[in-house]
């Protein structure tokens, strides 16, 4: 059986169509005593962590993006079809004989790291991949390797966005951890001139609010506290320190819109498409911008 995997390996996130878990993970030499599931893979093991790893523009320079390529794909098939017992999900796995990658790289990357990723996933794959995920066994051949460029690949395939259906020309902001991602659309085609990316992404924005945080209350915060305010989730924080969090991310919010605007994105002339994890935890911001 053939299988079609798509995943976009993020420095905040590592995405596929049904998982997401932070870009970080613990290699050892020797088995984990206490970790409930790892991966095994060329005799090394390696453990999902919350601590996501240094920003890096080019991922096959540590290896870094195969092993977040096995942890991806093993989450995918198994949580979709996590309805069923381990057994049946084993004998699906089995039948996975041959592999086909789509994977995902920032629209202004294509250009410098396409062509090495591909060479990259090729040399590595070229025997066969086997490994070992939560006690499930994998193995199987990589058959092709395809690269995407992120923000136009999630615009092309959207069908109910009344902007990419009406309007001959638009702009696409993709905001990530590290990067925000800027594609400028007109009758359906990228403008390649106008391809840019900025390192002013949701990870910047938590280590701005974390200094604004503890400048203004003297309480030292961690991104989860953050996020537990931009999604209105229960925590124990003081208002005041809900109030800096907030005007943080406003205030960040409106730095990504006006660096956006300093670089030629024209927000009273055309219309904007935002996506990605961060444009939508700063929507309630986004929103209320006098820029837009």
């Amino acid at each position: 059986m053939k299988y079609v995997f798509g995943i976009d390996v993020g420095n905040s996130e590592i995405k596929s169509a049904k998982t997401s878990f932070p870009a970080g993970y613990t290699s050892y030499s020797v088995k984990p005593a206490m970790a409930q599931k790892y991966l095994l893979y060329k005799e090394k093991y390696y453990v999902f962590s919350p601590n996501r790893k240094p920003y890096r523009e080019d991922k096959t320079e540590d290896g870094r993006c195969i092993i977040f390529t096995l942890f991806s794909l093993a989450k995918e098939i198994i949580e979709t079809n996590e309805d069923k017992t381990r057994e049946e999900i084993q004998a699906k796995i089995d039948k996975i004989k041959n592999v086909v990658l789509a994977i995902g790289l920032p629209p202004a990357d294509m250009t410098n790291l396409s062509d090495k990723t591909i060479a990259y996933y090729e040399k590595e794959c070229e025997d066969g991949v086997e490994f070992e995920y939560d006690g499930y066994v994998f193995s199987f051949k990589v058959d092709n390797i395809y690269m995407f460029p992120q923000n136009y690949s999630a615009t092309v395939t959207v069908k109910n966005s009344d902007i990419i259906r009406i309007y001959p020309k638009y702009y696409v902001v993709d905001i990530g951890g590290i990067t925000v991602d800027i594609l400028c659309m007109e009758d359906g085609q990228p403008i390649i001139e106008e391809v840019d990316s900025k390192k002013i992404g949701m990870l910047n924005l938590y280590e701005n609010v974390i200094k604004r945080v503890k400048q203004e209350t003297g309480v030292t915060i961690d991104q989860r506290c953050i996020e537990s305010v931009l999604k209105k989730e229960p925590n124990t924080l003081k208002e005041n320190v809900i109030k800096s969090i907030k005007d943080g991310c406003h205030a960040w919010s409106d730095y990504i819109l006006d660096e956006l605007s300093q670089s030629g994105i024209e927000f009273q002339a055309y219309p904007v498409v935002f996506m990605g994890g961060g444009s939508k935890a700063l929507r309630q911001y986004i929103e209320k911008s006098e820029l837009l």
